[in-house]
């Protein structure tokens, strides 16, 4: 939600292509996530080729199929801005 008003209100699209999933502090912190492996095949499903993630689920990340390993490209965040210099990037 924090991600789609920043986009209205700076004017600036997100890619439909791009994903995110993480719980966040009051104070930026990206805090891990549980059932990451569902949350992502669905996503894939999706058509969705970027996904942004908590950098703590990396090690999840080996549940995941190979065959959505290959077609999605996965990014680890610790911090909300990172998520900003990531989807606000023109």
């Amino acid at each position: 939600l924090t991600t789609a008003l920043i986009s209205v209100f700076t004017n600036k699209p997100i890619k439909d292509t791009s994903g995110m999933t993480w719980k966040m502090s009051w104070r930026g912190t990206i805090l891990p996530i549980g059932g990451l492996r569902e949350k992502e095949i669905g996503a894939h499903r999706g058509g969705i080729k970027t996904i942004i993630i908590p950098e703590e689920n990396q090690r999840e990340l080996d549940e995941i199929p190979k065959e959505i390993m290959k077609e999605v490209e996965f990014i680890l965040v610790n911090q909300y801005q990172e998520v900003l210099d990531v989807v606000m990037k023109a």
